[in-house]
């Protein structure tokens, strides 16, 4: 996969820049956001230089000479089909590469970004495992491994037997094996979703000049249809000039020029008849006739529908899009954002996004969003996992933080007054993988959102509020919201909704184990109140098994034996659903499974087999 790409001397990018696209794990989805200017289209646009020659726009300060684009791969062993002798030498170099020990700020300063990103990576991909090398071209288009590696690659490997060609070989390979679709902003609908174009026929995963060549190249009756056209058009030339002959004339060809009529002549003459007078409708209306924003949408929904419905294709694919909120309103973005979201869990496809709409942080998919910063002296990626990106807030700037809630409140308020849904609000990513095991598919239409914390469950609660309450606002409203928190030591005290109506849509709730019972009560002071978070909540077996599968994993000599008697795991509360006597067991458990790295992996490891009595109160107010 495309895990990364150096960058120097294209738009934005003067000095050598690593660009990550992915933050933990294989992310299949990278979201590049920013201010205008700050680098994100430029990202896609240089890629698409390596794969689809696209015109170099080289920055104005740099260096033509020194300009270069590499991508960088990551390719699991098991699944590679590249057969070249340069490539495991190559791929070796690359994860055992050290910065030398006095070097040039500039020339390296992108180097050290891609080792530190190397080595973090390498907690799940495993040099043994995969192959990584970062490769593409130069300014000329010649095949380059980056300014600090290219002339060291090349001499240290001549004396193993690599050739120049080999590597340039290399590079063909590697870039074979991918197709890369890149939408900009400005592109007109019918250039993408015209049949005849390279992008169509990418999403289709099929060459439609090579399918036509094949049907006229294969034979037929011991000849292919190109031949009989030859045979053909032979006899009738030879009749013609046999007529002309007796005046000394004759049609003939130059000794250098074509003699006979190539598959390749026939082909665009067929495409162009056939599919001139075809063109894609929406509801018998032609695309070009809808809005802007339909257009735009249109778009997505080709490529949603060809993608989704391929089982297997012929490479791999890595479709980018600038922009797809582009001309839409919130409702419209978020769907367009969801396909994407679809698109990008497909088997042998990969989704990169440069984008303006933060309402795509509602959604706690598996991707990473990477915040792009230029103050014209130098460009700052911060890279966050989707997933929990708000539990990383504070390392957001202020801009994106406010705008990123503002955009999460109209875009919640524009679904539920157009299309209604249900909501569930939590705290984190491992609650949201708890409640998704425990609801399954008893609430329909259900989304869940982590936000990263109590005191963002209580902004986000307390904005719907104001919508709920009033009285206009609410007869609009189809949807249901729950939030959700946990008790917490310091008492909070949070006023919900009064009215029937208003607690019909909107309502908030905190975990709460009293008399030996699991509860959802709600958030005030007065009343039996003790700190108990979700994991305290869920049933004792099903937890004990979750935890031994993850632990087991970790370090196989910790030994566990679940206290049968326990109702409820009660982590918080001396680990109830943990039987020992030996406190150096206890506090070994104890340390892994609140690692918060565990903690998740649990969470995801988590089956239920009990359903615990307090979802019933989740359950009755969406139904």
């Amino acid at each position: 996969m495309l895990v990364g790409c150096l960058v120097r001397g294209y738009k934005t990018y003067s000095n050598v820049n690593f660009i990550p696209l992915i933050k933990e794990g294989q992310h299949k989805l990278s979201i590049f956001i920013g201010d205008n200017g700050a680098g994100k289209s430029s990202v896609l646009e240089a890629i698409d230089v390596c794969f689809n020659n696209r015109e170099w726009n080289y920055n104005i300060g740099s260096k033509r000479s020194e300009s270069f684009i590499c991508p960088v791969f990551l390719i699991k062993k098991s699944e590679c089909k590249i057969s070249n002798k340069a490539l495991a030498l190559v791929s070796d170099y690359f994860w055992q590469y050290q910065i030398p020990s006095a070097p040039s700020v500039v020339a390296y300063e992108g180097m050290e970004k891609l080792i530190e990103f190397r080595e973090h990576i390498k907690s799940w991909a495993h040099p043994s495992d995969y192959y990584f090398i970062s490769v593409g071209v130069d300014s000329d288009r010649g095949t380059y491994f980056t300014s600090t590696l290219d002339t060291t690659i090349r001499t240290r490997f001549k004396t193993k037997g690599v050739s120049y060609s080999d590597l340039d070989d290399l590079k063909e390979q590697i870039f074979d094996a991918y197709r890369y679709i890149y939408i900009p902003v400005e592109i007109t609908t019918k250039e993408v979703l015209d049949i005849q174009s390279l992008e169509f026929q990418g999403l289709m995963d099929k060459n439609l000049i090579s399918e036509i060549e094949a049907i006229l190249k294969s034979p037929r009756n011991g000849a292919s249809i190109v031949d009989e056209i030859n045979s053909k058009l032979d006899v009738f030339l030879k009749e013609i000039n046999e007529v002309l002959s007796e005046d000394s004339y004759t049609y003939s060809t130059p000794v250098i020029g074509q003699k006979k009529v190539y598959a390749a002549d026939i082909v665009f003459s067929i495409i162009e008849s056939y599919f001139s007078n075809r063109t894609l409708q929406k509801d018998k209306k032609p695309i070009s006739a809808l809005s802007s924003g339909e257009q735009r949408r249109a778009l997505i929904d080709v490529a949603h529908a060809f993608i989704t419905s391929s089982s297997a294709r012929q490479k791999k694919l890595i479709i980018a899009i600038d922009e797809p909120e582009a001309s839409l309103v919130n409702k419209s973005s978020y769907e367009q954002f969801r396909r994407i979201f679809e698109i990008s869990e497909q088997a042998d496809c990969q989704a990169i996004i440069a984008t303006h709409w933060y309402g795509l942080l509602i959604t706690s998919q598996k991707a990473a969003l990477h915040h792009i910063s230029n103050d014209s002296t130098k460009i700052e990626i911060k890279s966050f996992d989707l997933m929990n990106v708000h539990e990383s807030r504070r390392d957001f700037p202020d801009s994106v933080t406010m705008k990123s809630f503002f955009d999460l409140v109209s875009s919640m308020l524009s679904i539920i007054k157009s299309t209604g849904g249900n909501w569930i609000i939590c705290e984190g990513s491992d609650d949201k993988n708890y409640l998704d095991k425990l609801i399954d598919d008893s609430i329909p239409d259900l989304t869940i959102l982590p936000v990263g914390g109590v005191a963002n469950v209580i902004k986000l609660h307390n904005y719907l509020k104001i919508a709920v309450e009033d009285s206009s606002e609410r007869k609009l409203i189809k949807g249901k919201i729950f939030c959700l928190i946990d008790t917490d030591a310091s008492r909070i005290e949070i006023t919900g909704c009064h009215k029937t109506e208003e607690k019909k849509i909107l309502q908030i709730k905190r975990f709460q184990i009293e008399g030996g019972e699991a509860r959802l009560v709600e958030p005030i002071n007065n009343g039996y109140y003790l700190p108990t978070v979700l994991e305290d909540c869920l049933p004792s077996v099903d937890y004990f098994d979750a935890c031994k599968r993850t632990i087991q994993g970790i370090d196989s000599s910790v030994s566990m034996i679940r206290n049968k008697l326990s109702k409820y795991a009660m982590v918080n509360h001396d680990m109830d659903f943990l039987k020992t006597d030996r406190i150096r067991v206890r506090n070994k458990v104890k340390e892994l499974i609140t690692n918060p790295q565990n903690k998740y992996i649990i969470s995801e490891s988590y089956e239920a087999t009990i359903t615990p009595f307090w979802i019933s109160t989740v359950r009755d107010f969406f139904s």
